[in-house]
């Protein structure tokens, strides 16, 4: 089916909510992380209900268009960006709260709901769901859900794994699911709610959640800033409090770099040179006593600390902290990063980056969710496209968190900015596996392809094949300046000429492949038909295995049939230079 099939179709089931104009594709291209998809998508469906949503993936599974989901767009590693022949699946206008519970503490919302209106929506019952990412203000709780979003306030509240009980999802096919539970305790089975928050729209698509809130915590909120003389001594001071028991709400630091741009945004005086600045609110019944110890603890490491309870006052000292994305965007173009590592380890990792920094010549400002070890390094640079040494000092830093103990991504994800280091994390066991569970979910592979994991290489192969009265195929290739001919024997049993041929092709390559494990193209259908006596020549068909982790495939780009007395009349040479691509991989 062809492109604009598939886009008649999602009109004709969905009439008003597909939208095709160059604007709503060109923005569902790309997030906040700068990237963009090298093509826009086919068309942007805005889905209103649960029945549209399974109604767009019935008809993604049957013409086998893929589909990336979308809420707000403010992601920061691509991973709800949507490309060429895809289809970008809106979820950003279901944004209902079906349902609060003050008495179990609990929320019922859909995907599109804001993080801040849900706070305010939560407001009058003295409840919040703590998640609070520095984009609270336009995220979406479908958003943070499917990345496994963080905030200012993990240290003390969680991430958003610790705030969800279950979620609501849509497979790949349209089937509909109700994950998780609405009680405090629950472990019939498998956690697969679990298994979908954080899996960035690649197992299935959320469209509703059963939240876990909590009761507005009363008392006043004690607010500390101390400034340091750098920013290592600034970790070490955060990681006296993390050890001395104290519980912060928010512990967040800046280096140098980073305050001294966000002032200048501000329009608020330099900070000495140099120097880097803690901020930290505690809560609660003991905010006031927390306050002092902490501004204790800092001062005896150096700071110069202000401690203030006026809430105006607290609000413009976070206003620093959370000005840290614009700020960057002044500089220059950014790669925002986003880095985890033991608390303990703080301290070295901002060593790291100066290292690097000093090594590649760039500038790298970092801010850190000191409270749990959650670095942001800003890679700065001119230009829309990340320069090859941008990726190398990134590997570098990606590399040093991994031997610190740290892991790649603390709330960000992985989209496609870091898919290229998943497996260094993961290990091949464990990388195997979550693709096997991958497919599990995605037999067809729809859901967000390429993001995650790296997209196989495909394999082009440029051949003719004769399908001889015997019913065996016979392989004529041109491989460089050499032209061979290569028999593929008789067919195994079931299997057809072209199965054959598939199966030989893998075997060339070194994989093996379980007949089972083969997976046609619709147009091998149509050529395993074919009677013997029949040439079929196929300039440049590409091959789509699955094996184990390999999955490889692409498009017919040309077909020509040719009879046995038109090859048997046409020298091979002839043949192979007028009918035949070389042999090349991608």
């Amino acid at each position: 089916m062809s492109a604009a099939d598939v886009v008649a179709r999602l009109q004709h089931s969905l009439p008003g909510r597909v939208d095709v104009s160059i604007a709503a594709r060109e923005a569902a291209r790309a997030d906040g992380s700068g990237h963009a998809a090298s093509a826009p998508p086919l068309c942007v469906v805005e889905a209103l209900s649960v029945a549209d949503v399974q109604e767009v993936l019935r008809i993604a599974s049957a013409t086998g268009t893929p589909v990336v989901t979308r809420g707000a767009g403010t992601g920061l590693a691509g991973g709800a960006n949507a490309g060429g022949g895809e289809i970008a699946l809106s979820v950003r206008h279901m944004d209902r709260v079906l349902e609060v519970r003050p008495d179990d503490l609990i929320a019922v919302v859909e995907p599109g709901i804001v993080n801040a209106d849900l706070d305010a929506h939560l407001a009058p019952y003295g409840l919040w769901w703590a998640p609070d990412p520095a984009s609270r203000a336009i995220s979406t709780v479908g958003g943070n859900i499917a990345t496994g979003a963080g905030g200012l306030l993990c240290a003390k509240y969680g991430v958003v794994r610790d705030a969800v009980l279950g979620v609501d999802a849509v497979l790949a096919d349209g089937t509909l699911l109700h994950l998780g539970h609405r009680t405090v305790k629950g472990v019939t089975g498998y956690d697969l709610t679990s298994l979908l928050i954080g899996s960035e729209g690649t197992l299935g698509v959320i469209v509703g959640a059963t939240l876990k809130l909590r009761r507005r915590v009363p008392g006043e909120v004690s607010t500390i800033a101390a400034v340091f003389a750098d920013v290592r001594t600034a970790a070490a001071a955060s990681a006296a409090v993390t050890a001395a028991g104290v519980q912060p709400a928010i512990m967040e630091l800046m280096d140098a770099a980073s305050l001294a741009a966000v002032h200048d945004l501000l329009e608020l005086a330099p900070p000495p040179a140099g120097a880097a600045q803690l901020t930290i609110q505690t809560d609660g019944p003991a905010a006031a006593a927390e306050a002092a110890e902490v501004a204790q603890i800092l001062a005896a490491h150096g700071g110069e600390v202000e401690v203030t309870t006026d809430a105006a006052r607290g609000e413009e000292l976070l206003r620093i902290r959370r000005s840290m994305h614009p700020a960057m965007a002044r500089l220059g173009t950014t790669l925002i990063e986003d880095v985890s590592v033991p608390r303990s380890q703080l301290a070295a990792m901002f060593d790291e980056i100066a290292a690097v920094e000093a090594r590649y010549g760039l500038r790298i400002p970092a801010v850190a969710h000191a409270g749990d070890g959650n670095l942001h390094p800003n890679f700065i640079f001119d230009g829309p496209e990340v320069p090859p040494a941008v990726w190398e000092a990134a590997d570098a830093l990606f590399q040093a968190a991994l031997r610190l103990g740290g892991t790649l991504t603390g709330e960000h994800g992985v989209g496609v900015l870091k898919r290229r280091w998943l497996r260094d994390e993961l290990g091949d066991a464990q990388w195997q596996l979550q693709q096997r569970v991958r497919q599990a979910f995605d037999p067809a592979g729809i859901l967000n392809p390429g993001k995650v994991f790296e997209p196989a290489p495909e394999i082009r192969v440029s051949a003719g094949v004769v399908i001889d009265e015997h019913g065996r195929a016979v392989v004529v290739r041109k491989a460089g300046a050499v032209v061979f001919q290569q028999p593929g024997g008789k067919p195994e049993a079931g299997e057809d000429a072209m199965t054959a041929l598939v199966r030989e092709i893998a075997e060339e390559i070194g994989v093996h492949v379980d007949p089972a494990q083969v997976e046609p193209l619709g147009v091998f259908r149509d050529l395993a038909a074919n009677e013997p006596g029949h040439t079929v020549v196929a300039d440049a068909f590409r091959v789509r295995v699955r094996h184990a982790d390999v999955a490889r495939g692409g498009e017919i780009e040309e077909l020509r049939w040719l009879t046995a007395a038109d090859a048997a009349s046409t020298p091979l040479a002839n043949l192979s230079r007028n009918h035949l691509l070389r042999l090349a991989w991608e």
